[in-house]
């Protein structure tokens, strides 16, 4: 049912014994993940992958994108490909991404690097409930951080399912001078499309 689900409406799926394995890891995964989220996210990690300009020869990084690593006591290290869609699935990316931008920033405030840019990662359900864009400026308030160092960057997940909501959720951080990108321009749902 659920592959047929995922497959679209009005969809039929032949069992496969594959299916049944797939299935118990996926709850063995989301089990230890809600596990991981309530012990205070001790298992989980934030790597900074640097950003260079080539053509700045004394200080060539420029910024950081924050990215979140799992690393469960139980299972061992899981890809973010396998992880994160089970976050957005369960609605735990909320409460994950509420905890990436205010240690991202912590993070990086800590650097002390003026010039330093952090970009954090944002799906669509962080956005659909209205409330990202005050958490993100409480945050940058909380830890005096200067807005045009921020760039929200939209993964591909941001497929426009209600653009008024998009639209005003990323305005209310524009305004505050927070920018705004896409992640991986070109591939998938992060198209001209979704940049008109």
């Amino acid at each position: 049912m659920y592959e047929a689900k995922k497959s679209g409406k009005n969809r039929v799926a032949i069992y496969d014994g594959n299916q049944l394995c797939e299935a118990n890891k996926r709850l063995d995964m989301e089990k230890n993940m809600r596990d991981a989220t309530s012990n205070g996210y001790r298992e989980f990690q934030i790597y900074y992958q640097p950003i260079v300009d080539i053509q700045k020869e004394n200080t060539p990084c420029v910024g950081a994108e924050a990215l979140i690593r799992w690393h469960s006591s139980a299972l061992g290290f899981i890809s973010p490909a396998d992880f994160i869609p089970i976050l957005e699935d369960t609605g735990l990316i909320k409460e994950v991404g509420r905890w990436i931008v205010r240690e991202a920033i912590k993070q990086v405030k800590a650097w002390e690097d003026p010039d330093l840019v952090l970009n954090i990662n944002v799906s669509y359900k962080q956005l659909k409930n209205g409330e990202f864009a005050d958490y993100v400026l409480r945050v940058v308030e909380e830890y005096d951080y200067t807005p045009t160092r921020l760039v929200v960057e939209l993964t591909e997940s941001c497929k426009a399912h209600d653009l008024p909501l998009l639209i005003s959720t990323l305005d209310k951080l524009r305004e505050k001078n927070i920018g705004v990108a896409l992640d991986d321009f070109g591939t998938g749902y992060a198209s001209l499309g979704i940049l008109r």
